[in-house]
């Protein structure tokens, strides 16, 4: 591995070592990434103190430029010799790296190069073009969430996949959000996002396939122009997920396909035989399919027993397509679990619920066996409230306008907190009204109501159990000082 290190402005002239320099309130933001995400790694030097420094980390590139993606990152980049240096600066050449501030923030910080910015010398220019004075270290501020907020690439990228591909901001920021996006420049971004246009890539195939942007232009295109081939792809829209390989690989699994031809007389190769059987798209297949490359070559009459099994239990063709992995687990196993969570009342089962160990396993068995218990005979929640609460079907309704907090509770939750309230003396039509109360815990509606009780309060209404903590803690208080004067 190749660690790469900053040395501090004011301890740039005490060594030119590979490693990390800091002092007073950069260690403390420093260790703050650290604590974050960036998971930096402690490292010790012997002679420190004869060096004069006080604290030392060193990283990989990849975490450098993950780390510094921040506002106060004023550093020159020093090499263990000449050689080093040299090394160092075609390394970095090669991926046009620079640092990077946040969103909108332009790149004015090189780290290649012998000509860097002079420190001392250089004020970054807000947008009216005025200069105006670096803020100290000590005046700089960040926040956990001030670190998520940043993004790994510069404004001009972001409004390109906006005007390209139609895509919205909030759309571009998710494409966007790896970290792999700090290891590759702007301008080589720009030109990837320029060819996969004129090649009418859409939106929604660079939003499923985000890391087609990390790709070169000139890989795309000769990737491209590699898939639309005999035993591969009918063009290049559908076998565009095989761009995640690089050439020689493509290559391999055209002779597989070909060696194999026999076996799919009515397709062009077993990912258009998998697309039929799933009912899928082929260039969705294609772009999930890569990731788990083993079933490319794995025996394909399992997959389609697999297919025909997942099938005969209804679990819908997305939940497959998203977790190609299940084609390497156990189906005796796996189909065994689907009857056994069939049986309980699941009527959606999910494909981890095949391949979750045990004890998950029996754990969701039961939580579904508690829910089945608690509907009896009714067939879902709704039916369930009408028969609990004596309403009608028109009265649940308009209180559901107003409280849909239910919907993702369970039943058994909903009977628990229904017995609770009844055996306190309120009425299925405080209940009705209030049916926000049934998203709150047992536990804390049940402590709420004692501690009002204690306090020789009656029946009151239920808004007063789900006000928020401190809210309540001010009713409780002012209601206590209320009592205690009249006494």
């Amino acid at each position: 591995m190749e660690w790469l290190g900053i040395v501090d402005k004011r301890n740039q002239n005490k060594g030119d070592m590979m490693v990390f320099s800091v002092t007073g309130s950069v260690f403390k933001r420093l260790n703050l990434l650290r604590t974050c995400s960036c998971r930096l790694q402690s490292h010790k030097i012997e002679n420190d103190k004869k060096r004069g420094f006080t604290n030392y980390w060193t990283m990989p590139i990849s975490t450098f430029c993950c780390s510094y993606n921040i506002r106060f990152c004023r550093t020159n980049i020093q090499a263990k010799s000449r050689q080093g240096y040299e090394n160092l600066n075609h390394r970095w050449k090669r991926s046009d790296l620079s640092v990077r501030g946040f969103a909108g923030v332009p790149n004015k910080y090189s780290i290649y190069g012998e000509k860097d910015i002079d420190e001392e010398k250089y004020t970054p220019e807000d947008s009216d073009g005025e200069s105006q004075e670096t803020p100290d270290d000590t005046s700089l501020s960040f926040t956990k969430e001030s670190l998520e907020k940043s993004i790994p690439v510069g404004e001009n990228v972001v409004e390109s996949l906006e005007t390209s591909f139609g895509m919205t901001r909030e759309e571009a920021f998710r494409v966007i959000r790896s970290r792999k996006f700090f290891l590759v420049a702007d301008a080589a971004i720009l030109d990837t996002i320029s060819c996969l246009a004129d090649f009418g890539i859409t939106a929604e195939r660079i939003q499923r396939c985000p890391w087609l942007l990390l790709q070169t232009a000139d890989d795309i295109t000769e990737r491209l122009n590699m898939v639309a081939n005999k035993f591969l792809f009918d063009n290049y829209h559908e076998g565009l997920g095989f761009c995640y390989f690089g050439k020689y690989k493509i290559q391999y699994f055209q002779k597989i396909f070909e060696r194999e031809a026999k076996d799919f007389p009515n397709h062009r190769n077993r990912i258009y035989c998998m697309a039929e059987n799933l009912m899928v798209p082929v260039d969705h297949l294609t772009d999930e399919i890569v990731k788990v490359q083993r079933v490319l070559s794995m025996n394909f009459y399992r997959i389609e027993t697999y297919i025909i099994m997942l099938n005969k239990y209804e679990i819908r063709r997305e939940d497959i397509l998203n977790d190609l992995w299940i084609f390497f687990n156990n189906m005796d196993l796996a189909e065994k679990r689907l009857q056994r969570i069939i049986k309980v009342g699941c009527k959606r089962p999910k494909l981890w619920m095949c391949r979750c160990p045990e004890d998950i396993f029996v754990k969701t068995e039961r939580r579904y066996q508690l829910e089945k218990d608690a509907l009896g005979d009714c067939s879902s929640v709704e039916e369930y409230l009408m028969k609990r609460l004596g309403c009608t079907k028109e009265d649940l309704v308009n209180q559901l306008e107003y409280n849909n907090s239910f919907q993702n509770v369970s039943a058994a939750k909903i009977q628990r907190i229904i017995d609770l309230l009844l055996s306190e003396g309120f009425t299925t039509k405080h209940i009705l009204h209030s049916l926000r109360i049934i998203k709150y815990s047992e536990a804390r509606t049940g402590e709420r109501i004692r501690r009002l009780k204690n306090l020789g309060l009656g029946l009151f209404p239920l808004s007063i159990l789900y006000k928020s903590p401190i809210n309540f803690e001010l009713f409780y208080d002012n209601f206590k000082r209320k009592k205690m004067k009249q006494s």
